[in-house]
């Protein structure tokens, strides 16, 4: 959740650089970062969901699809939610178990004075498919809605946007389909996004799942409705603005490192940008004074993603919001800790074959020694700090469980497994388990670690510059030396 307060920041200065009317879009994917919700996790899911609806209510979306993953609590949740936050979902081909919309196809909008008619279109990979069975709720196909709805708002709008949360292949056969569709936004869950291609007369495009980047299209719309691929003048004034936009980037991370401005106008990278800056600046107003041909009749775009990094400032409303969610998420699962020390003692496993690391130091002395100065060593402590201690979403990366293992990291008694001699990233949250290995070192050995048990914490949204080969020759423990009588 922690972007959501960048993104509402920049949203406000993207908003406050430009000249022109702003129409704020979400394609969907927004409230549940995986298609399923585990029992364990539910309580904490939803509340985190609502935490992202009032974050979205304060930022005044103008549209959100509807996607399959929005979906993973239930038609009905989803339904309570936009009722209750206002949320202006979209989905032409969302029904309910009385057959009807929950939600409405499409909106129409002005933006300066262009009409512009939104639609939405819920993908066909329902995350929740005991629900569909149950009849909750059924997706008909694109092929069946999009014809009508089209014809709806086809006579009041010069242009056309779709939300989809369908796969690419299948936006590029509707582009093709339906050319009066001039732009369709998809979500999905690919961790990079798509620049903008023409196909047809639709142009379809994405930003990077799960919130990493905020994505910014600047459209000039003519009346012809019909894009254009750049040629000339306007080719060369969209790249250098794009150039111009890379290098304030430059020039404000440099500005941030460097705060005393003597010392900056000293550096000759410095110099060098400020030059290039003054450069292009000229050379964008000269391309803006120059004549316009024939061709730029023809609609044309600029694409910029915007990447949300950690140092930006946070919107202090929506900050607030993502703080306070956060609080009633650990408070809720230490409530649930609670309860279950109420309740008569489960048959439950200690970390599911977890030792802790005190037995690893038994033998590993060295090791462990390397170990207690690292960040793994710390990581529970984190935690702690932020008081997220019971947040068991947050817990699965931050003790020593085996956090690949779905049906660990998703147990109803995770909370309680964790002992304080787990409490923290241990050597068998890489190695593995080592209760049979202490019981019997000889003939039992562990796996060498992979990056695919790293990537089960260091996930793009949560470490966006992992790099497994640099990041192991930092924590890697000193080599083990057999014993001198050893064979």
């Amino acid at each position: 959740m922690g972007g959501l307060s960048r993104k509402a920041y920049m949203i406000k200065q993207v908003e406050s650089e430009v000249d022109k009317p702003v129409l704020r879009l979400d394609a969907g994917a927004l409230f549940f970062e995986r298609p399923g919700v585990p029992d364990a996790l539910l309580e904490a899911r939803t509340i985190q969901a609502r935490g992202i609806s009032r974050a979205m209510q304060a930022m005044q979306y103008a549209a959100i699809g509807t996607a399959p993953h929005d979906l993973a609590a239930g038609l009905e949740f989803l339904h309570r939610q936009s009722r209750e936050f206002s949320l202006p979902l979209l989905s032409a081909n969302l029904r309910n178990q009385e057959g009807t919309s929950p939600f409405p196809a499409s909106l129409l909008t002005k933006i300066g004075e262009t009409s512009v008619a939104i639609i939405g279109l819920t993908g066909e990979s329902a995350p929740n498919e005991a629900d569909r069975r149950s009849g909750e709720y059924r997706l008909l196909s694109w092929e069946e809605v999009l014809p009508d709805t089209l014809q709806d708002v086809a006579k009041h709008a010069e242009m056309i946007i779709l939300l989809s949360s369908y796969p690419e292949k299948i936006n590029r056969v509707i582009a093709g389909r339906f050319p009066d569709i001039h732009l369709i936004i998809q979500s999905g869950a690919s961790p990079a996004g798509k620049a903008p291609e023409i196909v047809g007369n639709t142009l379809i495009t994405q930003v990077a799942a799960r919130g990493k980047y905020l994505g910014r299209l600047d459209i000039d719309w003519k009346k012809s409705r019909r894009w254009g691929q750049e040629q000339g003048g306007h080719a060369k004034l969209r790249q250098a603005r794009d150039e111009l936009d890379r290098i304030n980037w430059r020039l404000g991370r440099l500005e941030k490192r460097w705060p005393n401005k003597e010392e900056l106008a000293l550096i000759n990278e410095y110099q060098t940008l400020r030059k290039d800056q003054q450069r292009l600046t000229m050379q964008i107003a000269e391309l803006e004074a120059a004549p316009r041909d024939e061709e730029e009749e023809l609609s044309s775009f600029r694409a910029v993603f915007i990447p949300l990094q950690v140092a930006l400032t946070e919107d202090p409303e929506v900050q607030k919001i993502v703080i306070q969610t956060k609080q009633e998420i650990n408070q809720a699962g230490k409530k649930r800790l609670s309860d279950a020390a109420q309740q008569p003692e489960q048959p439950v496993r200690k970390g599911r074959g977890m030792s802790g690391w005190q037995e690893c130091g038994a033998c590993h002395i060295e090791q462990t020694a390397f170990w207690q100065e690292s960040r793994h060593a710390g990581a529970w402590q984190t935690l702690v700090r932020a008081r997220q201690q019971f947040n068991q979403e947050c817990l699965r990366c931050h003790v020593t469980l085996p956090s690949y293992d779905q049906e660990v990291v998703h147990s109803e008694n995770l909370l309680a497994e964790v002992t304080p001699d787990l409490q923290q990233v241990g050597c068998e949250a890489c190695h593995g388990p080592g209760e049979q290995h202490v019981a019997n070192p000889e003939r039992t050995h562990f796996p060498p670690v992979t990056a695919r048990i790293c990537l089960n914490c260091h996930t793009p949204e949560h470490d966006n510059d992992f790099d497994f080969e640099r990041k192991t020759r930092i924590i890697r423990c000193p080599p083990m030396v057999k014993n001198k009588g050893a064979a």
